[in-house]
């Protein structure tokens, strides 16, 4: 499926790297920016079209609060995401 397609261009890119060596990388990271930045508006464009604007997304409530489905759950869940994300 598309995940063993998109699983085979990545390691074609690290193939790739390992064959013209550590200058490579200086190509990849040349256009990493730019792509992380288009893709980081597209996933946003995503968000505030699926929440019909930004106004729905910023009067939610937190899932985390009093009575939310997920009720104390916060810094279980949290601490996980910020060690993913820094790490």
């Amino acid at each position: 499926g598309p995940q063993f397609g998109f699983f085979l261009a990545f390691w074609l890119v690290q193939v790739g790297v390992l064959y013209k060596g550590i200058e490579s990388i200086r190509i990849v990271e040349k256009y990493s920016a730019p792509i992380l930045i288009g893709l980081s508006g597209a996933l946003l464009a995503w968000a505030f079209w699926r929440a019909n604007g930004i106004g729905p997304m910023l009067s939610a409530t937190s899932q985390f609060g009093p009575g939310g489905p997920k009720e104390g759950q916060f810094m279980k869940v949290f601490l996980p995401s910020v060690t993913a994300n820094v790490g």
